[in-house]
């Protein structure tokens, strides 16, 4: 708003405004490659096990302790410390995290559809690690194992949203 005021023309607008507008299929693109950096081989075989982003169920360390011919402590080792790397710049993910949620959710509903984060973020294999720290419960964003929702916490609980669907 305060740009158009200083503004003699629609153009000078408009080339102002392209300044501070960033190209969502770039931040993507760098987040996807800042996640495929940090993420070692063997931390990516444990998420994608513990996390199948096709069925969005959580496997047991057990299983996959057993599966990778690893303990179950091994294996929650790895995944906490595969988070841990992915949450880095925290502060940084919830930002950029709630500016997606915001632009997928238009009609400001309470919450988004874990399809329709699928469709707007559109790589695979960044969808899934965001999904794994959704789920990590340290953001304000949250998803709901149950439900496959996700919803800001800061803004309204599970309990709310459950409630207003009955």
């Amino acid at each position: 708003t305060l740009i158009s005021i200083f503004c003699n023309n629609i153009q000078h607008f408009i080339d102002e405004v392209s300044k501070y507008a960033i190209n969502k299929e770039k931040i993507i693109s760098n987040l996807s490659e800042r996640f495929k950096n940090i993420i070692k081989q063997e931390w990516d075989i444990v998420l994608q096990k513990r996390y199948d982003i096709n069925t969005n169920e959580k496997r047991t360390l057990a299983d996959i302790g057993k599966e990778l011919n690893l303990s179950r402590e091994r294996v929650r080792q790895i995944e906490r410390k595969a988070i841990q790397k992915l949450l880095y710049n925290k502060d940084e993910i919830n930002r950029l995290l709630y500016c997606f949620y915001r632009d997928i959710n238009k009609e400001n509903k309470d919450y988004i559809t874990i399809e329709d984060f699928y469709n707007y973020i559109n790589d695979k294999n960044l969808t899934k690690y965001l999904i794994i720290v959704l789920y990590s419960e340290e953001l304000d964003m949250r998803i709901n194992e149950e439900t496959n929702i996700i919803y800001n916490s800061k803004e309204i609980t599970f309990q709310e949203i459950r409630k207003e669907a009955e």
